[in-house]
């Protein structure tokens, strides 16, 4: 379980007793640290189509970041990444049922030869990022964040 920590403009970080901690923006893990492999810093080479909103297919448009991470690589990893919505979805968190639309991005990483999907559930209003399902190493499985409530 991770705590919302602090709010730094559009960045959220969160922290977990075991003292790992998340950058997220916009709902997306931007940086980490206390993983067996951590993302240093994402450049995006474009406006990421989570933070325009995944809830608007216009939005759905290809995208590159370049990643800087530890150990893996090193700096400047491109990675490419396609959305596509798989449609309307009903989740619960805590025990309360969200309508939300489910979005697939399906990254690619041609110097690593990795290729991952990650998942989010979006409100279908407003594209807020309800929960989420995120790899950002090869070495482990992927990072699952359910929001309880919007950072105010």
């Amino acid at each position: 379980m991770l705590v919302l920590w602090a709010k730094e403009g559009s960045d959220l970080t969160w922290y977990s007793v075991d003292n790992v901690a998340l950058v997220t923006r916009a709902g997306r893990v931007v940086r980490t640290a206390g993983l067996p492999e951590n993302i240093r810093a994402t450049r995006h080479l474009s406006p990421d189509p989570v933070a325009l909103g995944l809830h608007r297919e216009t939005n759905l448009i290809p995208w590159k970041r370049e990643i800087d991470s530890i150990p893996e690589l090193g700096y400047g990893m491109v990675i490419e990444s396609a959305f596509r919505q798989r449609g309307a979805e009903k989740i619960t968190i805590a025990e309360i049922e969200f309508d939300t639309i489910h979005v697939v991005e399906r990254n690619v990483a041609t110097t690593l030869s990795w290729t991952f999907e990650n998942h989010y559930w979006v409100d279908p209003e407003d594209g807020f990022v309800w929960k989420s399902r995120q790899f950002i190493a090869r070495a482990f499985g992927s990072i699952e964040i359910e929001i309880l409530r919007p950072a105010a």
